[in-house]
């Protein structure tokens, strides 16, 4: 069985923590199932900011008469704009697994991993029956492993077709008519991503208002610059939950209590994220030092865990917090 000073779980903030640990003499092994880059890169902040870049130049072309300058859009080629992110999102992640490989420290191991004991992780599932499957141990494990969209208990929803925001994401047929569930940062830049080039967006709201999470004046400003746009979203803000079917043609009706609010093609879920170490395979909560297995999980906001690498590195111990913000 190989051991490694340094185990990490999740190749996005968990790279730097690994290249950290590296660079400083220890061993190192990194655990990842997914694209390199983690959910920043893969399904966050770098694909949303990119498309949401194409949506903000269709709204300056549509305002530019509000500058002395008079213009039309010919043409949105939708598949091309999302084709484009895609295309840059995976070569970036590409170029990260190649160099990390080239390296051979950190160890990459592409694959999923599972506690079975303190301090070692199976790697590899050996219920697919090929494969490389093998334990590993280290003295420090730092799990890093991200987040995915979370899908909420709506009746009816697990018989529906939907998208969550990592499909959004790689849509490239661009849907007429829209329906965005939640009313967090997810579903207002997914909101004005689609319907900055042209789909209809109803939003439906839990709450009283969109942005609840945000400061007041943020989100009520927010609010008003959405609403003054020529062709507005919709904002509904139902006080019960919504009952989801699906009608005879392969389109999708929404009903709340119970009377149908509206047939729609396409809609997504926009909900909060979980973290990715609540999955079925690494049984680990959100914690900051585990002193039974000397584990470490990144957790969601704010930041200095370089503090802690350094005091790794020189041998020191550390109780204090290990902090990474979900995106840069």
């Amino acid at each position: 069985m190989k051991k490694y000073d340094i185990l990490v779980i999740g190749s996005g903030a968990g790279l730097e923590v690994a290249s950290y640990a590296a660079q400083n003499g220890m061993s190192v092994a990194l655990v990842e199932e997914g694209s390199l880059g983690e959910t920043c890169l893969n399904r966050g902040c770098i694909p949303s900011k990119m498309l949401i870049h194409s949506a903000d130049v269709a709204e300056t072309i549509k305002n530019s008469e509000k500058f002395g300058i008079k213009s039309n859009i010919e043409n949105i080629d939708f598949a091309s704009i999302v084709k484009r992110v895609s295309e840059v999102v995976d070569s970036a992640s590409s170029n990260i697994e190649n160099s990390v490989r080239e390296n051979g420290n950190p160890m990459l191991y592409k694959m999923r991993g599972k506690f079975v004991a303190p301090k070692r992780i199976q790697v590899g599932d050996p219920s697919a029956g090929s494969g490389q499957v093998e334990q590993i141990e280290a003295e420090k494990v730092f799990i890093v492993g991200g987040t995915r969209p979370s899908t909420p208990p709506i009746p009816g929803l697990e018989t529906t077709p939907y998208l969550d925001s990592t499909k959004a994401l790689r849509l490239e047929k661009q849907p007429e008519h829209l329906i965005v569930i939640g009313g967090g940062y997810i579903a207002a830049e997914l909101a004005h991503f689609f319907g900055a080039l042209g789909t209809k967006i109803t939003i439906l709201v839990r709450g009283n208002r969109m942005l609840n999470d945000e400061d007041e004046e943020i989100a009520e400003y927010e609010i008003n610059l959405t609403t003054q746009k020529p062709d507005p979203p919709i904002i509904l803000t139902p006080s019960e939950n919504q009952e989801l079917d699906i009608d005879g043609r392969g389109g999708i009706i929404i009903r709340v209590n119970p009377q149908p609010l509206a047939k729609k093609y396409s809609f997504i879920i926009a909900k909060r994220v979980c973290h990715n170490a609540l999955g079925t395979y690494l049984h680990i909560p959100i914690l900051n030092h585990n002193t039974a297995n000397n584990s470490y999980a990144i957790k969601e906001y704010s930041a200095d865990y370089f503090k802690l690498l350094k005091s790794l590195a020189s041998g020191g111990k550390t109780d204090f917090a290990v902090i990474k913000p979900v995106a840069n």
